[in-house]
């Protein structure tokens, strides 16, 4: 029940409070689990996304070594590419 989650987070943020020289990550995590088990919005997220906090950003990375986003090749990349370029416009001007 409600009363025993309440009654039992009591205790143990007594033992693991921070300032009874308990230790910060197990008590945030104490408290995040007591709010997941009390807090509806916080269980629905649980039941819905997997993370009491809700749904997370989705990032998205480039499938480019990190060298080529680096700005002292700038200027590596920008020939690399004009020359690319060039080649491709001769080949399709030649050809067709």
């Amino acid at each position: 029940s409600n009363s025993d989650i309440r009654h039992a987070y009591h205790e143990l943020s007594k033992q693991h409070h921070p300032d009874q020289g308990g230790d910060p990550e197990n008590f945030k995590k104490l408290v995040k689990a007591y709010k997941i088990l009390t807090d509806e919005t916080v269980k629905e997220n649980w039941r819905m996304y997997g993370n009491p906090d809700g749904q997370k950003e989705l990032h998205l990375g480039y499938a480019l070594p990190s060298w080529f986003f680096d700005t002292k090749n700038s200027m590596f990349i920008l020939c690399a590419y004009t020359s690319i370029f060039i080649i491709f416009a001769l080949t399709c001007f030649l050809c067709c």
